[in-house]
């Protein structure tokens, strides 16, 4: 059982790793809120749910600690430079934030290892109570010629969904008929090789290439 001054503790903790001497300078805030998930504004707090997947967060400590090293993982992220790519092109919202997800699960895991375990039973978890929503979505996104639902639910299967759910994205590809969506779930695939300060770039061209 993991109560929100323990989250707080594991924050700060997770920061520190994460983010090195920067993190005197960034000290987020752990707030509960009735969301589905985490989430974060990358400068401030980050919020956590009280439920999560149907069952109280409080009684998932190994979950807990995913999201919050998950939500640090954004602020390694330039995200004011994201968010005006994305202004300026239409891109997207939801499919930048799969990219970036897919990105940083990686980058945590290479600045500190031990957050492996972490993120990837928080995978596992997602996909045992949503694969086969993920999979109905994406075969009636595929037969309706329905591209972006397509392309997102196709990256929702490969982020959580995967024979090995050891990295933070598998390209899944069985039920995507069109050429478009395939060529782009590949492209996501590159993000897991990514440096953070590489990602505006990066969906700035995805957004002049799928306008």
């Amino acid at each position: 059982m993991i109560s929100v001054s323990e989250m707080q503790k594991v924050l700060d903790l997770v920061v520190s790793v994460l983010m090195g001497g920067i993190a005197r300078l960034a000290s987020p805030t752990v707030i509960l809120s009735d969301e589905d998930t985490a989430s974060t504004d990358g400068k401030a707090y980050v919020k956590m749910p009280l439920n999560f997947l149907g069952r109280p967060l409080k009684d998932q400590m190994e979950n807990a600690v995913g999201l919050l090293a998950h939500e640090v993982g954004h602020w390694l992220q330039p995200l004011t430079e994201i968010q005006e790519v994305e202004k300026q092109t239409g891109f997207n919202g939801d499919v930048s934030n799969l990219l970036l997800d897919i990105q940083l699960e990686e980058n945590v895991v290479r600045i500190f290892p031990l957050f492996s375990s972490n993120l990837q039973g928080l995978r596992e978890t997602i996909k045992g109570q949503n694969k086969q929503a993920y999979l109905k979505e994406l075969k009636r996104a595929d037969k309706d010629g329905d591209f972006l639902s397509t392309v997102i639910h196709a990256l929702l299967l490969g982020r959580f969904c995967g024979i090995d759910t050891s990295e933070s994205f598998t390209i899944m590809l069985d039920h995507v008929s069109d050429e478009r969506a395939r060529t782009f779930i590949r492209s996501a695939n590159e993000f897991k090789s990514l440096r953070p300060s590489d990602l505006p770039s990066r969906i700035a061209a995805l957004a002049k290439e799928y306008p």
